[in-house]
Formats: C-alpha cells, structure tokens, sequence
C-alpha cells in the first residue's frame, strides 16, 4: 500500500464530525463503529456511513477506511454496511489470535477481496501471537492499541515507559519482518501540541510508519513526522550521483563518502517515497 502517515479515527454516530473528516489533511480516515460508538448509537453509525460514504468522491473513497465491531452480532451488522458503501479497507479491532481471525477475515473477502485489511493489536495476548496473526492472512498495515493493552495491568501508561518501548519495537520488528506498515496507537495528548510532536517524532525512531489520531489538531504534527526529511532527500540524491543507484559496485570511497550496497538500496526506497 502507498505510504499513510496519518490514521484519523472518526466516530461515526456524531454526524458534525462526519461532514468535517473530508476536509482534513489525513491521509487515511477510519470511520469507527467500535470503541468511538455508544452501543445504543451503533445503528445510527452505520446510517450515518451509508449516507456519507455512498456519495464519496473517489479521491475521498480512496482513502476511507471502516473500523468494524468485535463483538459478533454488531460485526454482522457491519458486513451488511460494507457491502453496501465499498470502502477503501477494514480495520478489524482486538485481534487476539489467528484462528478467531480466520471466519472475519473469509467475510470480509467474501464481499470484496481487494479491501486493504488493517488488524489492531490491543492486547497482550494478541502481542503474543503477533507474528502468527501476520503471517495467517494477506494485510496492508497493523496497528498498536496500547491504551487497551495497558488497561490489562495496574501500572499507569506513563509510569510504564520501558514496557511501552519494548512493545513498540518487538511490534514494528514483526511488522517490518513481513513487509507490513506498522501503526503506533493513538495519543490522548492534544492541547499540548508541542508535547505531542516530541511524540511522533520518537514514534518515527522506533520505526513506526505511521500513527493514528483521535483529534484533527494531531494530524498536522504526525503528517509532518512521518513525511521524508529533506537532509535525507539529498543524502539519496548525493548517493545517486556518485553511484548511479548501480546494484553490485561493492565498496568504494567517493570523495568523503564511504558508498556500500546498503547505502544504495536505501537512497533508491527514500527516492521512490519522495
């Protein structure tokens, strides 16, 4: 799938908020019927979403995703709403292991198998069974839910700091292994906007592509720390030059810089990003 930085969640029950997503700056929107969702508003969510998504653009289509229910009578629902609006991919929340994963992911297919499929990670059983999870279905992208996750353990998120970056990584490790967009969980931080971009930024170090937001005012800091820098930018075109984006030159010095296939094959994936 093309590069997707930001991940903007979007109840679907508060129909103000329905007309104001396609004018934000996302990239991706993921009109929610889960979480985001009193259960007494989920029949209204999904009339909300057949009025909004049938009339998209393909443009806006393109970019709409649908976060399903996990509970099975509402995600039956669901699949009656996705055939009817066809968005751009699902996003199946709590997936805990491969084989409960298996009969949602044949319905899903059922209806429309070019869907881009995104599972959510919100769980420490689930973070258990990652790398079964990935490898049991074709996907387009993973997603942490780390407020879920820590709701398992008495230790408050921000006491446990060194637990969060062991989770990180060990998912974006899993992610990055099979070739899979990784997502980092959503940040209850948005007044402090400052904060928050220190945040993406370290969300970037750890090797996550992207990350998912709960309010219009995060979108513009994860869009900016997701987005290719441009001293990286000239650092491939530098590497391009000297070398040609050449496969099989080995090791050589041009001038001050030390040229290696590595080198090479990272400024030819910065290129084609940018």
């Amino acid at each position: 799938m093309k590069s997707v930085r930001s991940w903007h969640f979007v109840p679907s029950h508060r129909t103000g908020y329905l007309e104001k997503a396609l004018s934000l700056a996302a990239d991706a929107l993921v009109f929610d019927l889960e979480d985001g969702v009193p259960a007494a508003e989920k029949e209204a969510g999904r009339r909300n979403l057949r009025r909004c998504l049938g009339r998209l653009k393909s443009k806006d289509r393109s970019r709409s995703y649908v976060r399903v229910n996990s509970d099975e009578r509402e995600f039956r629902k669901d699949l009656r709403l996705l055939q009817d609006v066809d968005p751009a991919g699902v996003v199946l929340p709590k997936v805990e292991d491969a084989l409960a994963l298996g009969p949602r992911m044949r319905a899903i297919n059922r209806g429309s198998p070019q869907r881009a499929r995104v599972v959510l990670i919100e769980s420490f059983r689930g973070l258990a069974n990652l790398a079964a999870i990935l490898d049991a279905w074709p996907l387009s992208a993973v997603g942490l839910g780390l407020e879920d996750m820590f709701a398992e353990i008495d230790i408050r998120r921000e006491e446990a700091v060194d637990l969060a970056k062991h989770v990180q990584l060990r998912f974006v490790v899993e992610a990055k292994a099979r070739g899979l967009a990784s997502i980092d969980t959503v940040s209850l931080e948005y007044e402090n906007l400052a904060a928050f971009a220190r945040e993406c930024a370290e969300t970037r170090s750890l090797g996550f592509d992207g990350k998912f937001s709960i309010h219009p005012s995060q979108i513009e800091a994860i869009n900016a720390a997701f987005s290719l820098r441009r001293r990286d930018i000239l650092w491939a075109r530098r590497i391009a030059r000297l070398t040609s984006m050449r496969n099989g030159s080995g090791y050589s010095k041009r001038g001050n810089d030390v040229v290696s296939p590595p080198k090479v094959r990272k400024a030819r994936r910065i290129l084609g990003r940018g």
